[in-house]
């Protein structure tokens, strides 16, 4: 396999999308990727892992995706040279993270470049797993055992067994068919044999009491059965010759039992033919008789459907008179319903006219419920301002405080103390040294002298004195100057800052005060409007109830009234409509029952007519319908 190029996005510390041309950088033959630790050489060899199986491991699938990207994407050129020819393909698979940042699977795809068009292979997880295992001819166990070794993982190799390392060779270079394969073949060969063997053992069995006397035995019994044999043949020769002579006697025998047969079945139909005979005389009659039965079943019908439509129309008739009866109840009342309609309009005129002075009244009482919905959201405006401008003044004093406690000439005496001590501290030091180098002159010299000892006594002497005046400085390193200095100039610098807030403060303070009166006047002013608004909308509901009931249902009593108008008129328009209707009908339903009355009353007496006929066609000979119905059958 030869990589072509390497697309990565989201894997380990490749966030942004990079794509690495190994066919550019192959071109002159080996190359080497080389970089610091943690430069991301590992995972280059890793997304060609991820990018051809889709994972290194379940285990640390998750830490190879950065968490910082919500997915991560691997794409791979490479090709093949299989029977000569080289084969391009492109697999790529793109990896997403759950909302609890745990690997939740990935959607692969692979392609193979054919006439500078890709082909799609395979495009699920599954199905492209199984064809780059079938392209490339090894698993990702024997991909990451030696074709890209993990790193450490080479020595690993190295001291596997024999067997495994092996089997991964033979898988590599295609030696399967000279190792375990060709062991099956032979095993698979070697077991048919050993069960051809036992098969032939068994069949041997058949043949153990085959001695040389019980051979001549069965000789014996086979001529003897020849002989029997022989004898049964000349048997059934002798009954074949008698049968062939019997045979002309056996024939002529069948012919007789069949026309036996014919002979009986003739005599049986001979009665038959009688009475076929005595009925095809009485056939012309019979044939009359069903054709006059038939007209009367027709004009029978006829007749009962005509009763049906009379009896239908008599039902009708009784049910639409019901009906009329309450349409004309109604349209009895109709003048009661016409005055209680032309009260309802008059009220609903008079209700109108009222209704722009209503809707004066309501506009005014909304404009209240507003204007005090104002003023109280301007009184909440006042408490919020109020208790900021009270916030601010404890702030105020709060920094005032801090201010006037700020002691500037303190903190110099502090730094003018620590500076002598600073001075005084290396003056000190200086001397220790001092003696410190001359004791060991001293001790290099060692002379038994009393000059000598008076003078190293001195030394000792000045070095203890110096040092015990260093620990009485008791000055620690971060008291030195500098640092000393430092403090006092933040002190400064934080008292003017203080400074400003507290000048910020005042300012905003100021600012609020002049808010809250502001407001305070704005709500005053608002209030005097509610007041005169309130007094207008007394004069308005004085006014209205004159007129009108309830105020607050006008609206509601004013569309009352004028579905009760258009409900009444339509009443009105429907029992006129009813009347008309009712009658026009029950006078239609009264014409057709005269009507089929009278078609009755004619398919009655032709009827009775039809039936007279019949009756004289009938005879001694043929005295019913079904006799005559019968002839006709049997004919």
């Amino acid at each position: 396999m030869k990589p072509l190029k390497l697309v990565i996005q989201g894997i380990r510390s490749f966030t942004d999308k990079v794509e690495i041309d190994f066919e550019g950088i192959s071109k002159n033959g080996l190359f080497g990727i080389f970089g610091s630790t943690g430069s991301g050489k590992s995972t280059i060899l890793d997304s060609i892992i991820i990018a051809l199986y889709g994972e290194i491991s379940k285990r640390n699938m998750v830490e190879i995706i950065n968490l910082r990207c919500k997915s991560a994407y691997v794409g791979l050129h490479f090709e093949l040279r299989q029977n000569g020819d080289r084969r391009s393909f492109f697999v790529e698979r793109t990896f997403k993270l759950k909302k609890d940042g745990s690997y939740g699977g990935a959607i692969a795809s692979l392609y193979e470049t054919t006439g500078g068009a890709q082909v799609v292979l395979a495009s699920q997880t599954n199905d492209v797993n199984k064809k780059i295992e079938e392209v490339l001819g090894i698993g990702q166990s024997e991909f990451t055992k030696c074709i890209i070794l993990p790193q450490g993982e080479f020595s690993q190799f190295v001291k596997s067994a024999k067997t495994d390392r092996v089997k991964i060779i033979e898988k590599l270079f295609s030696l399967e068919r000279f190792g375990d394969n060709f062991t099956f073949k032979i095993k698979n060969k070697l077991s048919d044999l050993n069960m051809q063997i036992a098969l032939k053992a068994e069949d041997l069995k058949h043949y153990e009491d085959a001695t040389e006397e019980a051979l001549k035995i069965s000789k014996q019994n086979e001529q003897n059965a020849q002989k029997e044999f022989e004898l049964s043949n000349v048997k059934l020769l002798k009954i074949k010759e008698y049968i062939d002579k019997n045979q002309y006697f056996y024939n002529l025998y069948k012919q007789n039992l069949a026309d036996s047969e014919k002979l009986r079945i003739l005599l049986d139909l001979k009665g038959e033919i009688e009475d076929k005979k005595v009925k095809a005389s009485l056939y012309e009659s019979a044939e009359k008789i069903v054709a006059e039965n038939n007209v009367l079943t027709e004009l029978k019908d006829k007749k009962e459907t005509c009763e049906k439509l009379v009896e239908n129309l008599n039902n009708e008739l009784e049910k639409q008179s019901k009906i009329f009866e309450v349409i004309e109840r109604d349209y009895i009342n109709l003048d009661e319903l016409n005055k209680k309609q032309k009260q309802i309009t008059s009220d609903y005129e008079e209700m109108l006219s009222a209704r722009g002075e209503v809707k004066l009244l309501n506009d005014l009482k909304r404009n209240i419920t507003s204007t005090q919905a104002k003023i109280n959201s301007i009184k909440d405006d006042i408490s919020k301002y109020s208790k900021k401008i009270k916030d601010l003044s404890q702030i105020e004093e709060q920094l005032s405080k801090q201010v006037d406690d700020f002691d500037t000439n303190s903190k110099l005496s502090t730094i003018f103390a620590t500076i002598s001590k600073s001075s005084l501290k290396e003056e000190y030091l200086e001397q220790v040294e001092y003696y410190n180098v001359h004791k060991q002159k001293l001790n290099s010299i060692k002379e038994e002298s009393s000059l000598f000892d008076f003078v190293y006594a001195e030394c000792l002497k000045k070095l203890e004195i110096y040092k015990q005046k260093l620990i009485a400085i008791n000055l620690d390193e971060t008291s030195s100057p500098d640092l000393i200095i430092k403090e006092y100039q933040d002190s400064l610098n934080l008292k003017k800052e203080l400074d400003a807030r507290l000048s910020s403060l005042l300012v905003e303070r100021a600012r609020l005060e002049e808010v809250v009166k502001a407001l305070n006047d704005e709500v005053e002013k608002l209030e005097n409007e509610c007041e005169l608004k309130k007094k207008d909308v007394g004069a308005s509901n004085v006014k209205l109830l004159k007129i009108v009931d309830n105020i607050e249902n006008f609206e509601s009593d004013l569309m009352y009234l004028s579905e009760m108008q258009k409900s009444n008129a339509k009443a009105i328009e429907l029992i006129n409509k009813n009347y008309v209707d009712g009658a026009k009908s029950l006078s239609e339903i009264k014409l057709k029952l005269n009507s089929q009355k009278i078609e009755l009353d004619v398919e009655t007496k032709t009827f009775e007519k039809q039936k007279e006929k019949l009756n004289s066609l009938l005879t001694e000979e043929i005295s019913s319908i079904n006799f005559s119905k019968e002839i006709l059958s049997t004919s």
